[in-house]
């Protein structure tokens, strides 16, 4: 089974948490979560306190030990919303490691609190797109995309 390279989820709170342990554990395949599984947070980014995605990058290029694969989860990456902020991101993404999963949550950072959250720059999204990932964006929507998505959770819902 091919998997994606790349995942990057953003959207309303609540969905992305759900979005993102399903991806996690999709991405996962039954390796072990202590050995193969690396979060990375704003907390993980300050370097002499500064923002620097060097940490996620380094993660994102480590092969995995003592498993077949690696998941790397970064969290609060709608810190970084300027195009050459993710500049070393996208570098990666040309060649990323094919037995690595890098999913990235883009969501607003917390010390200090970000007020506002900068849209993806557009040459990450089509660095993702290029390597063969995705996109997702969840959210629950108006009117009748809200029925639409309250029909579908019923739909898939385990009971």
């Amino acid at each position: 089974m091919s998997r994606s390279p790349v995942l990057l989820i953003s959207g309303e709170e609540a969905l992305v948490g759900e979005a993102l342990r399903k991806a996690v554990n999709e991405a996962l395949d039954g390796e072990d979560r202590t050995l193969a599984l690396e979060e990375l947070s704003e907390e993980n980014y300050r370097i002499d306190g500064e923002l620097d995605l060097a940490p996620l990058i380094d993660a994102a290029q480590t092969p995995p030990m003592l498993t077949g694969r690696r998941v790397v989860v970064a969290r609060n990456v709608g810190r970084f919303g300027r195009a050459d902020e993710v500049d070393g991101l996208i570098r990666y993404l040309v060649a990323p490691l094919d037995t690595t999963t890098l999913i990235l949550v883009w969501e607003k950072g917390v010390k200090p609190v970000q007020q506002r959250l900068a849209a993806v720059p557009k040459a990450l999204a089509e660095a993702i797109s290029a390597a063969g990932g995705q996109v997702l964006r969840c959210s629950v929507g108006r009117g009748r995309d809200a029925d639409q998505w309250v029909a579908d959770q019923i739909v898939h819902a385990e009971v």
